[in-house]
């Protein structure tokens, strides 16, 4: 759910790069040939085992990559990427991330 919308803020990015003249191809198959070397190791990193710590930090990176690219993104086309609500998204995952596991609500 969350891979598409990375990848498809990472063609931007490489497209930004690159004049738009290359492809990452289906699925984003050449991502590694065109991200940076740290972007590209963070993003392998959002590929985790099924441990719930993992998971979570996986999430976070997720959101992290995601937030970083798109404000360079928008940055190239002159508009404002929505830092609050983002903040606002990052605080309730945290909040959700400490929760009980037997929590009947979420506030």
């Amino acid at each position: 759910v969350l891979r598409k919308p990375l990848i498809n803020m990472f063609e931007w990015h490489i497209g930004i790069k690159t004049g738009f003249r290359k492809s990452i191809g289906k699925g984003g198959r050449h991502l590694q040939k065109y991200l940076e070397p740290e972007i590209w190791k963070e993003f392998e990193q959002t590929y985790t085992d099924s441990n719930y710590d993992n998971i979570w930090n996986s999430l976070f990176l997720f959101y992290k990559l995601f937030r970083k690219t798109a404000e360079s993104v928008a940055q190239e086309y002159g508009f404002q990427f929505p830092e609050e609500a983002g903040k606002r998204a990052l605080e309730f995952l945290k909040h959700v991330r400490q929760l009980q596991k037997d929590a009947k609500a979420i506030y």
